[in-house]
C-alpha cells in the first residue's frame, strides 16, 4: 500500500516540474493563459470546491449522524449548479473584457477609480484571511490522513510531509499544474467514493441488510448521536432542525463567489466550453457526496457489527474520539481491500487535501502579487519580477498554515476539518457572494456599495462565528451573505450618481 502511495506523490511532483516549462508570464501562472478546456476545468473546480471536506468530513458526519448527512451533500450539488449557471458566464466575459486576473482585480475594474485601489486592497486582504484558515484546514486533514495511512509516522510528522509536497508543486507550475493535478485528483476522488462504498456495501449484505442494522443501533443507543441513523431528518424538530439545516443550505448558497472556483471559470478557453463543464461538473458532484454518504453509513455498521466493540473506532460515538471518526475513508479502505488497491484509493484522500490547499495557495498568492504588489507598490514591475514574488508569497502563505496546523489537537473537537472548513468557507462567500452577484446583475450598483458590501460580510461572519449565542442558533453564512447585499443595496442607493460610466 505504501508503494503505491508514494509513486502518486512522485506523479503529482512530477505534473508540477512539467508545467514549470509553461510559464512564461504572470497571466499564464495565474490563468493557465484561459487555455483550460472543459473536462480539466470541471474536474478542478470540484476537486478544489470539494476538498478533503468531502472525503474527511462528510463519511465521518455520516458516520456519527446517519442518512441525515445526505442533506449537506444534495446543497452542495444544488449550490454548485447555480454557480455554473448565474455566474461563470458572464464572468469570464467580463474578467476577459477588462483584463482582469483575479477576483478583487475584477472589481476593482468593474468599478474603477482613478489612482484608487481600496475595493482591490480590502478584497485581497479578505481573501488571504480566509484562505488562510481554508489551508489550515487542509493541512489538518493532510496530517489525519497521512498518519492514518502510513503507520511509521505521526500527525506532525505527516502534516509537514503533506505540506512540502503540496507547496512545491504549486510553486513549480502555478495554476497549469494546480489544474492538471486537479484533474488527476477529481478522478481519483471519485474512484474511491464510487468503488470503496460499493464493495464495502457488497460486504456488509446490501442496502436492506445495512438499514435494517442501522436502524437495531438507532433503538440500542436512544439519547446519543447514533440514536437516529436510519432518519433523513436525524430525528431532529423544531429550532434544533432549523439550526440543523440551515447550516447545510449555508454551504450551498456559498459556492457562488468563492474565489478558488471563480478561477476556474475565469482560466476556460472559450465561454462554450462552460455548458459542457457545469455538466461534467453536476454528475461528478452527484456520485462523489453520495459515495461519501454512503462510505460512512456502511463504515459505521462494519465497525459495530463486523470489527466490534474492539475495532478501530469505538462504538459509543458520542465519545470525544472525533479524529478517528475522520480517518473513516483511509480505515476503511486498509480493512477490505487489497493493499494495492487499498493504496491507489486512500491517495485519493490526500487528493482532495491537495487539490483544495494548492487552489487556495495560487489564489491568495496571485491575489497578493496582482492586487496588492503590482497594483499599489510595483505598477511597472517586469513579469518575471511578478512571478517570483507569487512564488515567494505561495511559500510565505504556505509556511504560515503549517505552523497553525502543527500548534493544533488534532484530538480537539473543535478542531475537526468539517467545522475548520465552515469557518472559511463561510468567511470567503460573506465577502464575495453578494459583491459578485450583484456586480454582475445589478447595474446601480457602485463603488461605495461594493466596499460596504466585502467589509460588512467579513464582520458580520466573523462576530457572528465568535458570539457564541448566534452561533449557536444559525450557521454566519446565509446571514453574513444578506446583510453584505443589503448594505450593498443602500449604500449604492445613496452614492448612485445617474451616470453607470462614474461608478
Amino acid at each position: 500500500m505504501i508503494l503505491s502511495f508514494v509513486l502518486y506523490l512522485v506523479i503529482l511532483l512530477g505534473l508540477g516540474l512539467y508545467a514549470a516549462r509553461f510559464i512564461k508570464s504572470l497571466k499564464g501562472f495565474l490563468l493557465a493563459d484561459r487555455s483550460m478546456g472543459p473536462f480539466v476545468t470541471a474536474m478542478s473546480a470540484e476537486a478544489s470546491a470539494m476538498s478533503g471536506w468531502l472525503l474527511i468530513a462528510v463519511p465521518a458526519r455520516a458516520f456519527t449522524y446517519g442518512l441525515s448527512a445526505i442533506w449537506v451533500g444534495m446543497a452542495c450539488v444544488m449550490g454548485d449548479a447555480v454557480s455554473w449557471l448565474a455566474v461563470s458566464r458572464r464572468l469570464r466575459r467580463q474578467t476577459e473584457r477588462l483584463r482582469a486576473l483575479t477576483l478583487p482585480e475584477y472589481f476593482e475594474k468593474r468599478f474603477a477609480k482613478e489612482g484608487g485601489y481600496a475595493v482591490q486592497l480590502v478584497a485581497t486582504l479578505g481573501i488571504m484571511v480566509f484562505m488562510l484558515i481554508y489551508l489550515w484546514a487542509q493541512f489538518v486533514a493532510a496530517g489525519k490522513a497521512m498518519s492514518a495511512i502510513l503507520d511509521f509516522v505521526d500527525y506532525s510528522e505527516a502534516t509537514l510531509l503533506a505540506a512540502v509536497i503540496i507547496i512545491v508543486y504549486t510553486l513549480l507550475g502555478g495554476f497549469r499544474a494546480v489544474a492538471w493535478t486537479d484533474f488527476l485528483q477529481g478522478f481519483m476522488m471519485l474512484l474511491a467514493l464510487t468503488m470503496l462504498p460499493l464493495i464495502c456495501l457488497a460486504n456488509v449484505g446490501g442496502w436492506s441488510s445495512l438499514m435494517g442494522h442501522l436502524s437495531q443501533v438507532s433503538s440500542e443507543m436512544p439519547g446519543t448521536a447514533s440514536s437516529n441513523l436510519d432518519h433523513w431528518f436525524a430525528g431532529l424538530t423544531g429550532l434544533v432542525l432549523f439550526t440543523f439545516l440551515f447550516e447545510d443550505a449555508g454551504v450551498g448558497v456559498g459556492y457562488v463567489g468563492q474565489p478558488q472556483l471563480c478561477a476556474r471559470y475565469m482560466a476556460v478557453r472559450k465561454v462554450s466550453h462552460l455548458k459542457t463543464a457545469f455538466m461534467v461538473s453536476v454528475c461528478w458532484n452527484l456520485l462523489a457526496v453520495s459515495g461519501a454518504v454512503l462510505l460512512g453509513l456502511t463504515a459505521h455498521y462494519w465497525y459495530r457489527f463486523v470489527a466490534g466493540a474492539g475495532g478501530t473506532v469505538e462504538s459509543r460515538l458520542d465519545s470525544a474520539l472525533v479524529f478517528n471518526v475522520e480517518q473513516v475513508l483511509p480505515m476503511m479502505a486498509r480493512q477490505v481491500l487489497d493493499p494495492w488497491v487499498a493504496g491507489i484509493l486512500v491517495s485519493a484522500t490526500l487528493a482532495a487535501i491537495m487539490s483544495s490547499a494548492d487552489s487556495f495557495l495560487l489564489s491568495a498568492a496571485s491575489s497578493m502579487t496582482r492586487d496588492v504588489y503590482q497594483r499599489i507598490f510595483r505598477q511597472q514591475a517586469s513579469e518575471r519580477e511578478l512571478l517570483k514574488i507569487s512564488r515567494v508569497v505561495t511559500v510565505g502563505l504556505g509556511t504560515g498554515a503549517l505552523m497553525l496546523a502543527l500548534s493544533t489537537d488534532p484530538w480537539d473537537p473543535e478542531a475537526t476539518v468539517y467545522q475548520l472548513v465552515l469557518y472559511a468557507w463561510g468567511g470567503l462567500s460573506a465577502c464575495f457572494t453578494a459583491p459578485l452577484v450583484m456586480a454582475l446583475f445589478y447595474r446601480k450598483m457602485t463603488r461605495a456599495g461594493c466596499l460596504a458590501g466585502i467589509l460588512t460580510g467579513a464582520g458580520t461572519s466573523l462576530v457572528w462565528r465568535n458570539v457564541e449565542f448566534l452561533s449557536s442558533v444559525a450557521y454566519e453564512l446565509i446571514p453574513s451573505v444578506i446583510v453584505s447585499g443589503c448594505a450593498i443595496w443602500l449604500v449604492s442607493r445613496l452614492t448612485w450618481s445617474g451616470d453607470p460610466e462614474s461608478h
